[in-house]
């Protein structure tokens, strides 16, 4: 991490397949999953609104990357019996770190805002119009009456 900014919070939430007992959320906890808040909710697909779940969402300042807070709260999942995980989300993550100079999204960043609008200052030299034979004719030309 770079000196001057701060480890930032990957954030993720784990809907579980069923509702948990205080022993397995001791053992999440004990497991891996001491950053995260437990909820019931309803199972999310809302086939059936009586199914409540357990929902473990996290905030985890320690892990290095996000990969690896997933995969500690996977690996704690996975010590109690007949226990999975039923979804799995997560926000867009900010990494702390400062934007790139030049990256692949760069096209996408939006353009700095000037102070005051550009003014373009320039002379008109001359311009070409058409004649009635449609021959181009110089405007700064007089042009010949007695024809």
């Amino acid at each position: 991490m770079l000196e001057g900014y701060e480890q930032m919070g990957y954030e993720f939430t784990l809907t579980l397949n069923r509702r948990i007992s205080d022993d397995e959320s001791a053992a999440l906890l004990e497991g891996g999953c001491a950053d995260a808040s437990f909820s019931t909710v309803p199972y999310p697909t809302g086939a059936d609104p009586d199914l409540i779940v357990t929902q473990l969402d996290f905030d985890d300042t320690d892990s290095a990357t996000l990969e690896a807070a997933i995969t500690v709260a996977l690996e704690a999942v996975q010590t109690v019996p007949d226990l999975s995980v039923a979804t799995f989300s997560a926000p867009a993550q900010p990494n702390g770190m400062p934007p790139e100079e030049d990256d692949d999204w760069s096209d996408l960043d939006a353009m700095p805002v000037a102070a005051s609008p550009a003014v373009v200052e320039g002379t008109v030299i001359a311009s070409e119009e058409q004649s009635a034979e449609g021959e181009p004719q110089d405007s700064a030309q007089p042009q010949d009456s007695a024809q």
